[in-house]
């Protein structure tokens, strides 16, 4: 590879990762407003649909954009232009045929599915999202399209186009449909989901016809079953792996409510502790995952190439940077929710949730922070491990990691004394048990030399916390500047240690240098 094609994809690269950021940034503090509108309850009801329609949406076109660009990249590579047109027609097909049955399933089975989950009134509410699936479902085609030409760009702005359009449809149908009824203002809000779905395929749609490269499409000579075939081959792992998480989440949905009533807690405060644990919290937990996501993203094709060419030194080090490169970036956020989950919630929530909700959401945070680091290291080992075409290893972990979290739910939940907790404990043990199983493949290509930087990350994280408790003991203070204040001087402390840690080091005894951390 040249070094301009180099300088092209690495700049493709961060210009995606930078609008992913961007676009958690806005979905995360989107759920912020929405809860105010909202409240505790709603976010309740609103989390008890969302699951299904994540779930239908990964069953519909999670590995779609993954085996689109492969696919077309390669035939790009051969000029086989006929080849990109059918692969582009057969995943439109399948895409459309599987939005299409998304959506009727939803429908079809709201009222059955609302009765399930201990909630018969919400069921109207999967009409309003219904939509959303057929658009998603198309909106994967044109991105692996684009993906596949190694055009990054049009992926990324769709996707932050439709968080935006998401946060201001969402929180302002929410707003209006709030009048009639709580359950009105999670269908707003719901609503606002299909609305920004169906902006983002429009975009889509128009880059693609304004794409000077793109295949003239036909249905002429089209050998669907031989594309169809290959197509699925190729993401049918992926589909399966992603699958795993929204499904426990959905069944979650229905059990936890249930085990809490069980436990001597009504109806509605169940839903309002399950909306506080999976929305407000989970969130937040979820915020800094998108460091890892990109750090996976990027080591996936390094190190299917390094494997590929068998340079096994380069390939550790890759392996052994992303690996550092997560905990340097995971550790201190999760310090940082631990120790600063109260002001964090009373910030965020203090508007919507009463005294004892807030103190509930910072405890529960305070647990789930935990679960980050576990998440992280799972996404970035799985990331590795499908570099290395082992594609049903990370499968199967999350396979053993739902099942343990379904487990502990049902144990842990219906105690008295534990109760919504034991959603973020089983959380932990999922993510740590599912991570472990990876690192059991991975752990072979790390170099020892991740020990020394460990242990500045740990240092570092060390000296930061210090630093949040003393300024928390002088200044306690609860607005907004002052967080804010407290949270960059704390970035500022933790990242000045490592590289004065990294500074005192030579090059050969650690996989980072100070330079890397410029």
């Amino acid at each position: 590879m040249s070094n301009k094609k180099q300088y092209s994809f690495t700049r493709s690269a961060i210009t995606l990762c930078t609008l992913m950021v961007v676009g958690k940034v806005i979905g995360a503090f989107y759920r912020l407003p929405l809860t105010n509108i909202l409240g505790a309850l709603g976010i309740g009801f609103y989390q008890m649909v969302f699951p299904l329609y994540s779930l239908i949406l990964t069953i519909s076109s999670s590995a779609i954009p993954h085996a689109l660009s492969k696919i077309i990249s390669e035939k790009r590579a051969k000029n086989d232009f006929s080849g990109i047109r059918q692969t582009f027609i057969c995943a439109s097909i399948w895409l459309a045929v599987c939005g299409f049955l998304g959506a009727f399933l939803i429908c079809s089975l709201a009222k059955n599915i609302s009765l399930l989950q201990g909630n018969k009134d919400v069921f109207f509410c999967y009409y309003a999202i219904s939509p959303a699936i057929i658009f998603a479902s198309l909106i994967c085609v044109y991105r692996g399209y684009f993906q596949g030409y190694k055009n990054m760009i049009p992926s990324g702005i769709s996707a932050l186009l439709e968080q935006s359009v998401k946060m201001i449809s969402g929180l302002a149908l929410a707003y209006v449909f709030i009048k009639k009824g709580v359950l009105w203002g999670v269908f707003g809000a719901l609503l606002g989901i299909s609305i920004s779905e169906l902006v983002s395929l429009i975009y889509l749609v128009i880059a693609y016809y304004i794409d000077r490269e793109k295949p003239r499409v036909t249905l002429s000579c089209l050998n669907f079953k031989c594309n169809s075939k290959y197509l699925f081959k190729i993401c049918l792992p992926i589909t399966i792996g992603g699958l795993i998480m929204p499904l426990v989440q959905f069944i979650d949905s229905g059990l936890i409510v249930r085990l809490l009533y069980k436990a001597g807690i009504d109806i509605e405060t169940a839903t309002s502790y399950y909306g506080l644990s999976s929305g407000a919290v989970g969130s937040l937990i979820n915020l800094p995952v998108v460091l890892s996501l990109s750090v996976a993203s990027v080591v996936l094709p390094n190190v299917s190439s390094l494997y590929l060419q068998n340079k096994q030194l380069i390939l550790r080090q890759t392996i052994s940077k992303s690996f550092v490169l997560c905990s340097l970036l995971i550790v201190p956020c999760a310090v940082g929710f631990i120790m600063l989950s109260k002001p964090i919630i009373k910030l965020l929530y203090g508007m919507s949730l009463l005294s004892e909700q807030i103190n509930l959401a910072s405890n529960l945070l305070q647990i789930g922070a935990i679960s980050v680091v576990f998440l992280a290291f799972l996404q970035v080992f799985s990331g590795i491990l499908q570099g290395f075409g082992k594609m049903y290893i990370p499968t199967i972990s999350l396979i053993f990691g739902g099942i343990i979290k379904i487990v502990l739910n049902v144990i842990l939940v219906k105690m008295p004394n534990i109760n919504i907790f034991g959603d973020q404990i089983a959380n932990i043990c999922c993510y740590l048990v599912a991570s472990f199983i990876c690192f059991m493949f991975v752990y072979k290509y790390l170099s020892k030399k991740i020990i020394i930087d460990l242990l500045g990350v740990i240092i570092a994280s060390i000296v930061m916390a210090g630093f949040i408790t003393i300024f928390n003991f002088y200044i306690n203070n609860p607005k907004f500047i002052y967080l804010i204040v407290e949270v960059t001087l704390a970035m500022f402390i933790y990242f000045s240690v490592l590289l004065i840690f990294y500074s005192m080091l030579p090059k050969k005894y650690c996989i980072l240098t100070k330079n890397n951390l410029k």
